[in-house]
């Protein structure tokens, strides 16, 4: 598998390469009511998701410990082995990974991984 590179979908790049330490957020689906306007600029668009994220809007299903558990444990399943976790929080709507990629792991597959199990 080859690195990526720099990818867009039109908002937020990223960039895939191995050995990158890279900050994932990932979220539940009603973290984020779907009728907000999301912002045209790309910073406003990080202050703008991080604010709704924290207001706990949704189920915060993971704000239960043992959902909260689950979640860890997905996270450690493929550490040491597809990625190297620096450091990682549980919160009630969404979950930060900071993750070292692994040659021949794309950050695609990291963030797949990270929700599949």
């Amino acid at each position: 598998m080859t690195h990526a590179g720099w990818r867009t979908r039109g908002y937020l790049p990223h960039y895939d390469e191995r050995g990158l330490i890279q900050h994932i957020v990932f979220c539940l689906d009603d973290a984020l009511p779907r009728a907000a306007r999301l912002p045209d600029d790309a910073n406003q668009r990080l202050d703008w998701a991080e604010r709704l994220l924290d207001a706990g809007y949704g189920a915060c299903l993971l704000a239960k410990p043992e959902n909260a558990e689950i979640v860890q444990q997905c996270l450690l399943r493929d550490h040491g082995e597809r990625y190297a976790l620096a450091a990682w929080c549980v919160m009630p709507t969404h979950v930060h990974v900071v993750a070292e990629q692994f040659a021949g792991v794309s950050l695609a597959s990291m963030r797949r991984n990270f929700i599949r199990h």
